[in-house]
């Protein structure tokens, strides 16, 4: 399994080098979009670039395949949105409502997804690498067959979340985790340091150089935990 989440992450970090090449001899300055202008984009490439599509109402709209680069949806409404199969490079999330998401295959580096609302969102066999999710809410959402790595997903709120992904260099400190669903997921270098783990299920999970140690004022909570079968080495707790 090591083996393969090894092949994956050198396999997908060479293809971000070659997309930020790519767009590398293009880059300008930063350009608001009104709504209009961005359908006629989306329906002639679907490839934005430095685009400022801050505070618009994408509802429902099918954004599958398309590729922002080094552009802002800071605030932007984006309930029910297909992002299936997308590409974000440098894009800025924060503060955007992405519920009920479906983000299958998304493929995410170095973008901001800080304090998003991202609850009941399907983000299967994604890939969120360098990125920030600071604050956001991910309560009840599909996070299933994927990898986060080199991640801050730090005071993330994850009620009943289906966490069964691969975390690799990842920080959840403060996160709240109750009742989430870790079955079968694989922890490497993660911190989950002050973390609310009550009632999470940790079933056949595989958790290896795991900071779970509180500070002076906190610490991580297990209560309930289900760890049937689960295997944690070399950790902090």
């Amino acid at each position: 399994m090591k083996k393969k989440i090894q092949i994956f992450i050198s396999f997908f970090t060479m293809s971000m080098v070659c997309v930020h090449l790519l767009f590398a001899a293009s880059e300008a300055d930063m350009k608001q979009l009104k709504l209009s202008d961005f359908k006629e984009t989306l329906r002639k490439s679907g490839i934005f670039r430095n685009a400022d599509l801050r505070k618009l109402d994408l509802t429902e709209i099918d954004l599958a395949k398309t590729s922002l680069h080094n552009s802002s949806l800071n605030e932007t409404i984006l309930k029910k949105v297909r992002l299936v199969d997308a590409l974000l490079i440098s894009t800025d999330l924060s503060n955007s409502n992405l519920q009920e998401a479906e983000m299958t295959g998304l493929k995410s580096d170095n973008s901001n997804f800080t304090k998003a609302d991202l609850r009941n969102s399907n983000m299967t066999c994604a890939a969120i690498i360098s990125s920030i999710m600071t604050g956001a809410d991910l309560s009840e959402a599909i996070l299933r067959y994927g990898l986060i790595l080199n991640s801050d997903l730090s005071n993330t709120v994850m009620n009943n979340t289906d966490l069964s992904f691969s975390l690799i260099k990842a920080d959840l400190s403060n996160a709240d985790l109750n009742r989430a669903d870790m079955h079968g997921a694989y922890f490497s270098n993660v911190k989950l340091v002050n973390a609310n783990m009550s009632n999470v299920n940790l079933s056949t999970a595989r958790m290896e150089a795991i900071n779970m140690k509180g500070s002076a004022k906190g610490r991580t909570i297990l209560v309930k935990a289900n760890l049937s079968y689960g295997h944690i080495e070399s950790s902090k707790m």
